[in-house]
Formats: structure tokens, C-alpha cells, sequence
């Protein structure tokens, strides 16, 4: 197979090249504390998974740390990170919230759920975007430990494209520890293999609008103390600015009190 890989070192209209060609890689995002920290705790993560829901026969995300923003605090300080609204809201507006947050970990010597062609986003609505996704690398991308493969463009398909068209247009994301990449959930793409001997590791954050339900009830799920811990930014992104009330007691309050806050989209 004949593989075009995407030469970017940065880019200057993120935004742009996101609505134009369906991606863009972005520099810079975590420093190498961050990437170490990252990397060590999921190491850690993916072991305790593996045991405690290895034996479920209904377990299906090995390798695949979910809800990380409750897992670890790297990862809770990650989702507050400067850089996700400013990559985020030119997108999806500065109400948006988090759908999913999880790890994208390739195994040694194998690949996983992530190798068939695949989009994040059912929806298809020419000229509007309902989901964003954002691929932090924390190891090497390379050829041999199974680069993201993207086929540019394809985020304004309706149909998916044919293994043919797939195989002769994609490109691997090349990326550098720290590097993200930024893309329209529409957008096809697949996990390579992994043919080295370590894991390749890496993160993604799933975005959509504010009126859409996320992957889990983050808000519900969230402790109090947890909500008290954490910030404004965070808040937000758990959805925690588009709760529903659950009687009119909650519904019949000041507007500073109110589940459901306005301006929310």
C-alpha cells in the first residue's frame, strides 16, 4: 500500500484548514511533563481496566480508557487547558460541551476497533458542524506503530467512501508528541497497525453542540466535591450550563440558579 503522508509542522488558521479540508494539525499542546504524566497513568488505567472488564463478555474498548477528566487529574487538567476553547469555539461556538474524552492507545503488535474506515459523527449537515474532535499525540506517530489514516475532504460526504478511494486518497497523521489533531467528527479515518513492540498512546477529545447529549451524563456522574474542585472552563464542557430541571422547584428559581443556563444555544 502506497501511503502520502501529511507534511505539516503548524498552521496559522486552524479553523480554516478544519472547514476546508476536514483537519489541521496543531502545535505545541502538551509539554513533556505532561506527555510523561499522561503516558504513565495510562499505562496504569488500561491495566485496571483490562481487569476489571476483561471478563465482560459486553466489554468491547480494550486498550480504550473512557471518562479520563474522572480518572486522573492530568487528564482533568488537560480538559481545562487554554488551548480548547481557543481551537473549539471558532467551531462549534462558546457554548459547546464535551462528548467523550478517551484514551486512543494502539497495542504492540496488533491494532484494534479503530482500523476499520470510520467516521465520529452520524450527522451530516452540508455547511454546519455538530462535532469536533481533537487527537492529542503523546508518543511518536509514525508509519510502524499505526498513525491515524485520514482521507482529506471526505468530512463533506454522505456516503462512505469505497475501500478503493480510502486506500488511494488517505494520508497518516505524522504527528510529534505534544501535536494535535484537530478535525471534523465527519471526517473518515481509521487506526493503523501497530507492528512495534511498545504501545502507542495518544488522546481524544470528542466536542458537540450544547443542545446534543454527550456519550455519558458527565454532570450526573460528576461528585460533589468534584464540581466544587474544578473550574468555570470544565464546568462548562461536563455540561454542566445545560441541565435540565427535574421539577418545577429547580425550574421556578433566580436566574443565577437555574439548571439550564441562558444564552447556552
Amino acid at each position: 500500500m502506497k501511503v502520502r503522508t501529511a507534511a505539516f509542522t503548524g498552521v496559522s488558521d486552524s479553523t480554516r484548514q478544519v472547514v476546508d479540508q476536514g483537519f489541521s494539525i496543531v502545535d505545541g499542546l502538551l509539554s513533556e511533563n505532561e506527555i510523561s504524566e499522561s503516558i504513565e497513568m495510562l499505562d496504569r488505567l488500561i491495566g485496571v481496566d483490562q481487569v476489571e472488564w476483561g471478563p465482560n463478555p459486553h466489554y468491547r474498548d480494550h486498550w480504550m480508557v473512557m471518562n479520563l477528566m474522572f480518572r486522573a487529574e492530568i487528564f482533568q487538567r488537560v480538559l481545562d487547558s487554554h488551548f480548547i476553547p481557543i481551537l473549539i469555539d471558532p467551531l462549534l461556538g462558546e457554548s459547546s460541551i464535551l462528548y467523550s474524552f478517551t484514551s486512543s492507545s494502539m497495542p504492540p503488535s496488533a491494532s484494534n476497533f479503530s482500523r476499520r474506515v470510520h467516521t465520529d459523527s452520524p450527522r451530516v449537515i452540508p455547511g454546519y458542524s455538530t462535532n469536533v474532535g481533537l487527537l492529542i499525540a503523546l508518543n511518536e506517530f509514525t508509519p510502524e506503530n499505526g498513525a491515524t489514516e485520514l482521507l482529506p475532504n471526505s468530512h463533506v460526504l454522505f456516503e462512505a467512501p469505497s475501500e478503493e478511494v480510502f486506500e488511494t486518497g488517505m494520508i497518516q497523521a505524522l504527528l510529534k508528541p505534544g501535536q494535535g489533531l484537530l478535525f471534523n467528527a465527519r471526517l473518515w479515518h481509521r487506526g493503523g497497525f501497530n507492528s512495534s513492540s511498545r504501545p502507542r498512546h495518544a488522546l481524544t477529545l470528542n466536542f458537540c453542540r450544547s443542545y446534543m447529549r454527550s456519550h455519558f451524563d458527565f454532570s450526573a456522574m460528576a461528585s460533589d466535591d468534584y464540581v466544587q474542585s474544578v473550574s468555570p472552563q470544565i464546568k462548562r464542557f461536563l455540561g454542566w450550563n445545560v441541565r435540565m430541571p427535574k421539577s418545577l422547584e429547580e425550574y421556578y428559581v433566580p436566574d443565577t440558579e437555574r439548571r439550564y443556563r441562558a444564552d447556552q444555544g
